[in-house]
């Protein structure tokens, strides 16, 4: 089967990022072109010619023509959900089967054998505490934040998850020895089901109201 994979806030070309996320592989020597080349090898390693990946925002801080080889290199179906650090890539939305603010997608049961019923998904780069559709079982995915409101995401009610490199669902993707990982499709409904105790989202979601 294809895979469906969420990933954000790669940060590439901002050596700013390896302060404020000194866990980040080379940020104990500030080597932006090293953690650069990591991120891009991971997406390359992750990502088959057939796979489809929403990238939720903060993809690249590069200049715009280095940019722009970026994204052609990261050659596969892929498609931005745009991010406050994503301005050089305005010149380079064709690159993307899609570019939104807000992405709203429904992911068939019939095509995905683990899913009990149709998954209705809503990525914004932000996160947001309401979304259409969540009180029906509408999952929220966000980034921005690094990982530092996974826990809040945890004791809430609500169906949020950070997707983004630094956050502790895509670390839970990592290969060994690796530090982050993108998200599968079966690993985010790995966390939801522990989220609702086994409940569908939309089982889920009616206990909620």
């Amino acid at each position: 089967m294809n895979k469906i994979l969420f990933t954000s806030d790669l940060h590439i070309g901002h050596a700013g990022i390896l302060r404020f996320c000194p866990e980040r592989p080379f940020a104990d020597n500030s080597d932006i072109e090293a953690h650069d080349k990591y991120m891009l090898d991971l997406w390359k390693k992750t990502v088959d010619p057939s796979d489809t990946v929403y990238v939720a925002g903060d993809l690249s801080l590069l200049r715009s023509d280095c940019a722009r080889a970026l994204v052609q290199d990261m050659q596969r179906k892929k498609h931005l959900i745009v991010g406050n650090h994503d301005g050089s890539l305005k010149s380079h939305y064709s690159y993307f089967e899609s570019v939104s603010q807000i992405k709203e997608i429904v992911i068939k049961a019939s095509r995905v054998p683990f899913l009990e019923e149709n998954l209705r998904v809503c990525i914004c780069h932000y996160p947001i505490l309401e979304w259409n559709n969540k009180f029906e079982g509408a999952v929220m995915l966000h980034a921005h934040c690094h990982g530092n409101i996974d826990e809040l995401n945890k004791v809430s009610p609500d169906l949020r998850f950070d997707i983004g490199i630094d956050s502790e669902l895509a670390r839970s993707c990592a290969a060994p020895g690796e530090y982050s990982g993108l998200v599968s499709l079966e690993a985010l409904y790995e966390a939801i089901m522990k989220k609702t105790g086994g409940l569908t989202p939309s089982e889920y979601a009616k206990r909620q109201l």
